[in-house]
């Protein structure tokens, strides 16, 4: 009855029988593939979630904050919350991290003194990455401070030249920077096993390089994340980012990022966070009345705000 009543206003629309039909059949063929996008979606869905009440995000975590932002629970608990839902020490969660470009080069520019070597070996990064190291001329490029760079071209298949990648680690070589995504090119996009056997290869060489993720598009459609693999020979840190507005990292560079983001005494502790976690941006952070909030907090288990710090 209801497949009738959907096949009659497709036909309204102006769309006939054989095409809905042949629209169904397509459907049901991939009906296993989204079944397998929703199981993801659904164990993510559930990791945030507990994130959300390990951390214990409570009402107190909506409330407004100002001035200088000392205290603010609600920036505070949000990182926490991120850093348990990625498996890292620490994260850097900031509305003032304006885009994805933004934030890798926070991470660069923090991580990178005169004389030091940047390493691609995934080949070209994004467009708007070669401003920002210096392969095309701009004002405060990281060459501009000494810092050199060096890429190694892709294998015909889109996969890593593990031989030239050992030949272009030297002395020099300070961080590693992987693109995840194929972005722009015809490459494949990496899976975080992939990553991992890289990653594992390049610690072998030079144990002390620090080995960064550029995450996008890739935040929530796998349960494994980048972080997660090959812990086990992954000692240092790695930034992963996500929407553009999230870096990841342990908790030394978690401060470092922070004093590149501001200055030395305005850092991460000091940043007001007036931001929209849920809902409308503004004076209040969620644009939600106590009531609402009060609701949300107990359908989802989180303690309340009287008890929020409480183990």
């Amino acid at each position: 009855m209801r497949e009738s009543m959907t096949e009659t206003m497709y036909e309204k629309l102006g769309i006939s029988k054989e095409v809905y039909e042949f629209g169904q059949t397509i459907e049901a063929g991939l009906k296993e593939r989204f079944s397998q996008m929703d199981e993801v979606a659904e164990y993510n869905q559930l990791k945030v979630l507990h994130a959300m009440q390990e951390n214990k995000v409570s009402e107190g975590c909506f409330n407004y904050a100002s001035g200088y932002g000392y205290n603010d629970m609600g920036r505070d608990t949000l990182e926490q919350v991120y850093a348990s839902t990625f498996h890292t020490e620490a994260a850097l969660v900031r509305p003032q991290i304006t885009c994805g470009t933004h934030a890798l080069a926070l991470a660069l520019a923090a991580n990178l003194r005169p004389g030091d070597e940047l390493l691609s070996p995934v080949g070209k990064p994004y467009d708007t990455l070669e401003e920002v190291i210096g392969i095309r001329p701009s004002k405060g490029s990281l060459a501009e401070y000494g810092i050199t760079y060096r890429q190694v071209e892709l294998l015909e298949d889109g996969y890593f030249d593990y031989p030239a990648i050992r030949e272009a680690i030297n002395e020099r070589t300070k961080l590693v920077t992987i693109q995840r995504s194929k972005g722009y090119q015809t490459r494949p996009s990496y899976s975080v096993e992939k990553i991992g056997e890289l990653i594992a290869f390049i610690k072998e060489i030079k144990p002390d390089v620090i080995c960064m993720v550029d995450n996008l598009f890739f935040g929530g459609c796998r349960i494994k994340k980048c972080p997660e693999c090959a812990v086990d020979r992954i000692a240092d840190f790695r930034i992963v980012r996500l929407d553009g507005n999230l870096m990841i990292c342990d908790l030394a560079k978690k401060t470092t990022a922070g004093i590149r983001l501001v200055h030395q005494h305005i850092h991460i502790e000091h940043q007001t966070f007036v931001y929209a976690i849920i809902g409308n941006t503004g004076m209040d952070r969620t644009g939600w009345d106590e009531n609402t909030v009060s609701c949300f907090c107990k359908k989802f288990n989180f303690i309340n705000g009287n008890s929020q710090r409480s183990t």
